[in-house]
Order: C-alpha cells, then structure tokens, then sequence
C-alpha cells in the first residue's frame, strides 16, 4: 500500500461545523444507495428526504467520523452504540474519486483499532460491491464472523456478526 496514502488518511470525530458537507455527501451515499434500494426516492426538491446527518451529530448513542484526506473531507462513517453488539456501522461512504485505492481498508483498520467489541454489518443484498469490500475486509484482517440474510426496512440484506479484540 502506498505509504503516501496511509499517512494522509484522518479519521476524526466530526462535529456541527460539518454538518453541512456532511448532508452533501450523504446525499451523494443515499444516491450511491438508490440503485439497489427502491425506498430511496427524491424528492420534488431532487434530494433524499433524510436527517440522518442531524440526528448522528447530536445523539449520545451515536458516533460520526469524518474521513479526510489530505485535509479534505471526503467521506464518513456513522457509528451506532448497539445494544446487542457495540457498535453497527451504519454508513461508510467514500467519494468515488478516493476508492480503489486502500483507504477503505485504512479506515476500518483505524475504526476497529479505536473502537473494540462486537460488530454488527448490513449490506444490501444487490450492492455486491459493498459486500465484496466487507468479505475482503474481513479476510484481510483474519475476522471470522457469522453471515445471515434478513429483510431490513423492506429490503433484503446481509447482515455480519463478529468480535474486534
């Protein structure tokens, strides 16, 4: 991996100076999403009705991480304190002009290095793209973890189990 790459990864905690980027680029997630989610509908404004952003800015049970790099926002991960598990990832987005290239790796690495426990993954059932990052993961960092499908909000999903020592 390119040390260049690595050195330039942030992940930081994000706050309400960055809730507005922080809507733009869930707006562009929740596009990425609509192709394999037929609940995710526009608006007549043309943005996904959502306040997910607002609600992970401010909810103690909630954690939002800005991803940077090279001092540019260019994604997030949002971090739900479980009750069953520690934590779900709830959403990871990268732009598109930053993926393929390892940080998606580093970020999890960074994640899972900070916040240890039980983890909960759902990916939606057709985003074979997503679920092909998180096997990949998985095996790359020798997790061993438990793979069901389950409907969720209507949709079909996979969903893992596992525990980050």
């Amino acid at each position: 991996m390119d040390k260049d790459i690595v050195s330039n990864v942030i992940l930081q905690e994000a706050n309400m100076e960055d809730q507005v980027v922080l809507e733009n680029l869930f707006q562009l997630y929740l596009h990425d999403l609509s192709e394999y989610a037929e609940s995710l509908i526009l608006g007549e404004d043309g943005k996904f009705k959502n306040d997910v952003v607002e609600l992970f800015l401010t909810r103690e049970d909630l954690i939002s991480l800005k991803i940077l790099y090279k001092n540019e926002m260019i994604g997030f991960i949002f971090l739900v304190k479980g009750k069953n598990v520690d934590y779900a990832i709830n959403d990871m987005f990268i732009c598109r002009q930053f993926r393929n290239k390892g940080i998606g790796k580093i970020l999890v690495e960074k994640v899972f290095t900070q916040y240890k426990g039980t983890y909960v993954i759902v990916e939606l059932w057709n985003n074979k793209s997503a679920i092909a990052f998180w096997h990949s993961i998985y095996k790359q960092l020798h997790i061993k973890y438990e793979e069901v499908q389950e409907l969720s909000d209507g949709e079909l999903c996979l969903v893992q189990t596992f525990t980050v020592k």
